[in-house]
């Protein structure tokens, strides 16, 4: 009986073990695991839903994502439009990350590292688009990759805007580098997408768009 209890007792430890941190881990030893992370159902239902302003709201944590910089310092987000906090506890188990929210006193996780610290808009660019390309009515072509869409082998920096407080939600809002005022919107749309012209929403020209109804710039197949 009293080997059967132990059995059990250590069964039920290396079961909690698995899924819950043990303990705070230090920065020098953090240092080691330097990248960002993000939630993990986030990251996997981007390819699934290809539309950011959905699948920003079905994170699975308070945090969406956590930079670990060089120096072992970590850095967590509740959504890309507030700031950020530095939680004082953090720790990996089986190279996933898990930090505590001194809000609620609970342990939030698991996180992926999927890239470099800080270059959280190329990392979800990538994911997003999927580094594919596409030919547009007019047989021209659109590739997508690294925060850059190449038309016919023209360049175009855009960047994915991950906080969508001030973006229009009915899709993917890319503002161009060349004119920060304007957004090309990505609807997704059988395999492609549809391409919108547009504004933030705080902008006073702003026009409010229906993918549904409104006929596109440009349709992407």
């Amino acid at each position: 009986m009293q080997k059967l209890v132990s059995l059990l007792f250590i069964l039920f430890i290396s079961l909690w073990s698995s899924d819950e941190p043990i303990k705070c881990q230090q920065q020098n030893i953090l240092a080691k695991y330097a990248g960002h992370y993000t939630d993990k159902d986030l990251w996997n239902n981007i390819p699934k839903e290809r539309n950011w302003a959905v699948t920003n709201g079905q994170a699975n944590n308070e945090f969406i994502s956590v930079d670990i910089n060089k120096d072992g310092e970590v850095t967590a987000y509740t959504n890309w439009h507030e700031g950020a906090i530095q939680p004082a506890c953090s720790s990996i188990i089986k190279n996933k990350l898990w930090v505590i929210n001194e809000y609620t006193n609970k342990w939030e996780g698991p996180f992926l590292r999927v890239g470099k610290a800080f270059d959280e808009n190329t990392i979800y660019f990538n994911r997003l688009f999927q580094n594919k390309c596409y030919n547009d009515e007019s047989n021209k072509q659109w590739c997508f990759g690294n925060s850059e869409i190449k038309m016919n082998n023209k360049k175009i920096k855009v960047v994915l805007m991950l906080d969508i407080v001030e973006s229009p939600l009915y899709g993917n809002a890319l503002r161009l580098e060349e004119d920060r005022s304007r957004l090309w919107m990505f609807v997704p749309y059988k395999k492609g997408y549809k391409v919108f012209q547009d504004t933030f929403i705080t902008d006073e020209n702003h026009k409010e768009i229906n993918p549904l109804t409104d006929k596109p710039w440009h349709i992407l197949q």
